[in-house]
């Protein structure tokens, strides 16, 4: 999720559904430059025989919350962004 910063991503899934991930650079600050993910880094998650169908399903849920929040969250600046323009007088 481009723009959304991984750390906030990972608090959420702790705070809302006890799910731990790992979130930042991950050692690897050459290789994140290089993808072109800058400063921000990236939200990491491992999925072995030990997670539930469940687990891994309440993992996708909070994730596409945490997106549809954040899309709901720019179309909203940009509406107000639109409204203010309209409210400047340019001349």
């Amino acid at each position: 999720m481009k723009g959304v910063d991984p750390n906030e991503v990972a608090s959420r899934l702790d705070r809302e559904a006890s799910i731990i991930v790992k979130s930042g650079h991950h050692c690897c600050i050459p290789l994140m430059k290089h993808l072109g993910l800058g400063a921000e880094g990236t939200v990491r998650t491992s999925v072995y025989l030990y997670n539930t169908r469940e687990e891994v399903e309440r993992f996708l849920e909070i994730i596409s919350e945490i997106q549809k929040e954040y899309t709901r969250h720019l179309v909203f600046n940009f509406l107000s962004g639109l409204q203010m323009m309209q409210n400047v007088n340019f001349r």
